[in-house]
């Protein structure tokens, strides 16, 4: 159970580079990336959360 967290925030950390690099022109994230990258962190932070309350 020690891996699960150091993997989820590796994954994590990889999803929303890529998501903000693929999205990302001049320098500026657009509107599509932007609700994507709120979207990916709502969602890895529900899963952090569901996985501390229930195997506690």
């Amino acid at each position: 159970m020690e891996w699960l967290f150091p993997v989820l925030a590796l994954i994590g950390f990889l999803l929303l580079f890529f998501i903000t690099r693929r999205n990302t022109s001049n320098g500026s994230l657009s509107k599509k990336g932007f609700i994507q990258f709120m979207t990916a962190a709502a969602v890895l932070f529900a899963a952090v959360i569901g996985i501390v309350y229930f195997v506690r």
